[in-house]
């Protein structure tokens, strides 16, 4: 059963943390748009410090929604090591998945690439090819980025 935040700042609670199953290594950094959903599966993992991993890491794990209608899903027995995850549309990591240390994974640009000036433009809109979906199994290896 997957644990639930939605539409609001969350920080670490001890208590959520045992009864969900979900193992907090270090204090991640999660933070939703209003009506956005974050999804942890059980048994599910987030390493925020360097001392649990053998390459250590550079940063917490993030998880960051843009939009009202981002959604990120992260499957059972899914393991993140200081991976920061922003999504204006949608992510989602499959059961038993390993990201390695300090990868990056982001649906969006997060500014037109084509447009000039860049600076204060907006955020383009998301788009259903946008999506990143990483399978059940799958192991990415240190510093990748998609």
């Amino acid at each position: 059963m997957p644990s639930y935040f939605s539409g609001a700042r969350w920080h670490e609670d001890k208590a959520w943390n045992s009864a969900m199953g979900v193992r907090l290594l270090g204090r991640p950094i999660v933070d939703l748009a209003a009506a956005s959903t974050i999804a942890l599966g059980s048994r599910s993992v987030l390493v925020s410090r360097s001392r649990p991993t053998a390459l250590g890491v550079s940063r917490p794990t993030i998880l960051r929604t843009l939009r009202s209608t981002a959604r990120i899903a992260i499957g059972d027995d899914a393991g993140l090591s200081g991976t920061p995850i922003c999504a204006a549309e949608f992510i989602s990591i499959g059961d038993r998945a390993l990201l390695g240390a300090d990868i990056l994974i982001a649906d969006t640009d997060f500014h037109d690439v084509q447009s000039v000036p860049r600076r204060h433009a907006p955020m383009p809109e998301p788009k259903d090819t946008d999506r990143i979906l990483i399978g059940s199994d799958v192991f990415i290896g240190a510093r990748s980025m998609s």
